[in-house]
């Protein structure tokens, strides 16, 4: 009898494994042949109005929902979420970490392809760290003057520039701390 071990993922499939990272021919719920765990990688895409961003082949993305982050490595079970105000996307490709700011969107996870639809998104190594800081001081006073000015209006927009500036800079700071 052969010595192998069965793991069952969240959805009930089964892939025996003979040694590190051997996967036996198995399919999987899209009926895609996986014979190795290394040789699974996910598509990303990121799409803006202005733009689309190349095609990655990645092996990880983390992605800002709304309700915190979601972890999308190969194999992971279908998914549509909604992205949270602003946040940091990150994916890796082999040992190299990219950093990416994200504001408001969506996310698809189907198969072994992501597609993120945001209003905005920059590499982290595009945002222009003076100019990131010189938005997050205007928004500051856009939303103190109208807390002073219109106490009893909604002031979400303002808080939701706030949250985004403030992320920007924070992402290219990380950026540049590396």
């Amino acid at each position: 009898m052969p010595n192998f071990i069965v793991l069952t993922t969240v959805l009930g499939n089964r892939f025996p494994i003979r040694g590190p990272g051997w996967y036996r021919a198995a399919t999987d719920e899209f009926g895609t042949q996986r014979t190795n765990l290394k040789d699974m990688s996910l598509t990303l895409d990121i799409v803006t109005p202005e733009r689309a961003f190349p095609s990655q082949t990645v092996d990880e993305v983390v992605l800002p929902a709304l309700d915190g982050e979601i972890g999308v490595l190969p194999g992971h079970a279908a998914l549509m979420s909604q992205l949270g105000v602003a946040g940091l996307l990150t994916y890796r490709q082999g040992g190299k970490e990219t950093l990416a700011f994200v504001a408001q969107g969506f996310v698809e996870v189907l198969g072994n392809r992501v597609t993120v639809l945001t209003e905005r998104a920059e590499l982290a190594e595009d945002i222009d760290i003076e100019e990131a800081r010189t938005r997050l001081r205007e928004a500051e006073l856009a939303l103190r003057k109208a807390e002073a000015e219109r106490p009893d209006e909604d002031l979400s927009r303002f808080r939701a520039e706030l949250e985004a500036a403030l992320v920007r800079v924070k992402t290219a700071e990380r950026y540049l701390s590396r």
